[in-house]
């Protein structure tokens, strides 16, 4: 029988090797949405001690000051993760090396996803209510978005720098 996912020499040992290698590639993405997330629950209460003060103006430059922090983590956690990533899928051939980065990007799709049922639940149940509508639309898009960003980043990120030739 051929070698693979389902061969009779599969044993406990290559399972928990898997599930370990899922582990190491999927909680750094993990980790981060939960950054993200503390940060956005500190930012409530940012914005709600602005609100007190009815300057439009200043909530509108925290949410852009959000968007900033937001785009420098994200580089930032590419950027340590391509270095995290690159000693453990060196000896890998190119191939299974690009499903093992498409597989990482896992935690984003699933919140990709879950926006999407949200959106959809939205459209097709007319009892549920704007802010589920709302959360949906915007989740997903912002996921995506995400999702795509990571993807490249970690490519640009993982490629190997052009030696310079003098002459």
């Amino acid at each position: 029988m051929q070698e693979g996912f389902c061969s009779e020499d599969m044993n406990t040992e290559k399972i928990l090797a898997g599930a370990r290698l899922l582990f190491r590639l999927w909680w750094p993405a993990t980790v981060f949405i939960v950054v993200c997330t503390g940060i956005l629950a500190i930012f409530q209460q940012v914005l709600f001690f602005l609100d007190q003060y009815k300057n439009f103006s200043l909530i509108g430059v925290a949410w852009l000051a959000l968007f900033i922090v937001y785009v420098i983590l994200g580089v930032v956690f590419t950027r340590l993760y391509a270095r995290h990533i690159r000693g453990v899928l060196e000896p890998l051939e190119r191939r299974t090396r690009r499903l093992m980065i498409f597989l990482s990007g896992s935690p984003f799709y699933a919140l990709s996803l879950w926006c999407l049922a949200l959106l959809l639940s939205g459209i097709i149940y007319p009892d549920v209510n704007a802010l589920t509508l709302f959360i949906g639309l915007v989740g997903f898009v912002g996921f995506t978005m995400v999702s795509v960003a990571y993807l490249l980043l970690l490519h640009l990120f993982l490629r190997r720098p052009v030696a310079v030739v003098r002459s």
